[in-house]
């Protein structure tokens, strides 16, 4: 009798005990349905047949599975299920939480700093393509002024064409003058190119109605060094009419060069050396005059057509603004590959990605 008394005890415990991990069973099963419905947006049908699948493809009990951190991860990761078959259901919330993982990520003080680096790369492209552009422009009107002016029909020169300086649009207007050189006051221009060759542009002052203008005779090739004038034929010493371009004198670069040299065109380092110039910024460019200059031992040669190529920066405008979303596209890709490979490696191990640690100012301090 005593024995079918602890008999049905032990039994009735057993039972007991059964009942208890059925619930807890029960209560850690509907959780894990909870979390797939609210972040797979599947029914209540949908998520236990979820979990049902994936402990049969995994060959696990179902509240092992139930149990098993990431629970929503290993069921996403198989949707070939029944229960997974309405895709927009399955993109939505898992979308919204991998956008959520890509935030907290690029919130780090590291991805911010590539982000302000990013930000100030673009902001340097943007301003180094204007730059480009403006140089661009201001090519683009010298060209267009060769092109309208260099073959006009002359006018005749007078001090009011130069007056008030020469505007771009007037750069290389053709004009006549007659009048006569200065003799014995030839300036040599240093570092001028002809024919891929080194050599000086000569400029010779021009006496004509009361104004003493600089006239740019031609080429002559260098001496046996940079520091010795070569020799240059004179001008014709009686009346010449000559015709040329009018041009703008040139920056001073400031150069102390032994004389008649000079480093650049430029009017006022000339009237250093000929103190009867005029006070006009602006000198000729010889194209043809008359009488022709005596045939020497030292000719000069006439200038030619100058170059009416646009350069490359246009192009190089472009690239630079092409470069502005390059950092910031940059960071987007960095920071959603680092979120995927923590996700994945999550996935692996079956845990939770790790929420990024905020390191503040004073912690890095007392480290």
């Amino acid at each position: 009798m005593a024995a079918a008394v602890v008999h049905e005890r032990g039994h009735l415990k057993d039972q007991a005990q059964q009942l208890s991990r059925a619930l807890l069973s029960r209560d850690v099963i509907g959780q894990a349905k909870g979390i797939l419905m609210e972040r797979l947006k599947l029914t209540p049908e949908q998520a236990f047949d979820a979990l049902r699948h994936s402990s049969n493809r995994l060959d696990e009990k179902l509240q092992t599975v139930a149990r098993a951190p990431g629970r929503d991860r290993r069921v996403r990761r198989h949707p070939e299920h029944p229960a997974l078959a309405n895709p927009a259901g399955l993109r939505a919330l898992p979308e919204s939480g991998y956008r959520r993982c890509v935030l907290r990520l690029w919130l780090t003080r590291r991805w911010l700093l590539g982000t302000l680096v990013a930000v100030l790369f673009g902001v340097a492209c943007f301003y180094l393509g204007l730059w480009q552009w403006h140089r661009h422009v201001e090519q683009r009107t010298k060209v267009d002024a060769i092109a309208r002016n260099y073959g006009a029909a002359p006018v005749a020169f007078s001090p009011a064409l130069v007056a008030a300086g020469l505007p771009q649009e007037r750069q290389w207007t053709r004009v006549t003058l007659t009048g006569t050189y200065a003799a014995a006051t030839d300036l040599l221009v240093r570092n001028r190119t002809l024919d891929q060759t080194v050599g000086f542009e000569v400029l010779t002052p021009f006496r004509t109605d009361g104004t003493t203008i600089l006239v740019d005779r031609g080429w002559v090739p260098n001496a046996q060094d940079a520091e010795t004038s070569p020799r240059v034929d004179p001008p014709p010493t009686e009346t010449v009419g000559v015709t040329g371009w009018l041009r703008t004198g040139e920056v001073s670069l400031g150069r102390d060069l032994p004389r008649p040299q000079l480093a650049s065109v430029n009017v006022a380092d000339a009237r250093a050396q000929v103190p009867s110039l005029s006070d006009v910024d602006a000198y000729v460019v010889l194209g043809s005059q008359v009488p022709a200059a005596p045939a020497g031992d030292h000719p000069v040669r006439v200038l030619p057509r100058p170059e009416e190529d646009l350069g490359p920066h246009q192009a190089y405008a472009y690239q630079w603004w092409l470069f502005m979303p390059g950092g910031l596209v940059f960071i987007v890709f960095a920071v959603r590959r680092e979120s995927r490979a923590a996700t994945d490696a999550a996935d692996r191990t079956g845990t939770s990605p790790t929420k990024p640690k905020k390191v503040r100012i004073w912690d890095e301090e007392d480290a």
